[in-house]
């Protein structure tokens, strides 16, 4: 009898720890990207200030939206997650075109459709992702790439940027990792891995030909 009571305790155990595992992540994905917006609302709105073109309030009111898309999300996966921990259906090609609506000046291209097992926090891998090439690596392109095999799904996302150096691409993905004048404090693409490892999948990083970067998500295909 001690010994059943001491299994099921112990599950209990290793179950909060992962449900804690995965309130944190959400709270730095919740911190990280309505930062990022707030940061982008305060810029539109000093514009709007000097120039007082109508541009600039839609987009402070577009960010303002998507904070709250954010947080509701996140209020979605926590109740998503105090109930049970299996990963659901996603469409990789409805959740980018939710993700670049949000960026109107940005020429994107996507091919391909597929679906993979993910939760809510899929949407944030895509805004880290899409809004680091736009505002560390410069660019006004994005080429999105969805391939499939009999049990992957590959995303790449290729940037026209300025590049990431040969000799920080093994530490971008790491906590708090930061470089350049824009580098701040690196959590999303740290978000970004932590997020892959739980869905069972990975994320790597190489250049782009003949400039740029391209970062490619591996994820778990639906079968």
């Amino acid at each position: 009898m001690n010994r059943k009571k001491n299994t099921q305790f112990n599950k209990s155990e290793e179950k909060s720890k992962e449900y804690y595992k995965h309130l944190n992540l959400m709270n730095e994905i919740l911190r990280h990207d309505i930062l990022n917006d707030l940061t982008v609302i305060s810029g539109a709105f000093r514009l709007y200030e000097i120039n007082r073109k109508e541009k600039n309030l839609e987009m402070t009111l577009d960010r303002i939206n998507k904070c709250i898309e954010t947080i509701n999300r996140m209020r979605d996966l926590e109740l998503f997650y105090s109930s049970h921990t299996d990963l659901t259906i996603f469409s990789v090609t409805d959740v980018l075109e939710d993700v670049i609506k949000h960026y109107p000046s940005i020429t994107f291209n996507i091919e391909g459709q597929s679906q993979i097992l993910a939760d809510e926090c899929f949407t944030s891998i895509f805004e880290n992702l899409i809004s680091n090439a736009i505002i560390h690596g410069k660019t006004d392109a994005i080429d999105i790439k969805i391939k499939t095999d009999a049990k992957y799904c590959k995303v790449s996302i290729a940037d026209e940027g300025i590049g990431i150096p040969d000799k920080i691409k093994k530490k971008i993905f790491d906590k708090n990792f930061a470089y350049g004048e824009t580098g701040k404090t690196g959590l999303g693409l740290y978000v970004v891995r932590e997020v892959m490892k739980y869905y069972g999948g990975y994320v790597c990083v190489e250049d782009n030909t003949p400039k740029g970067t391209v970062v490619t998500l591996v994820f778990r295909k639906v079968k």
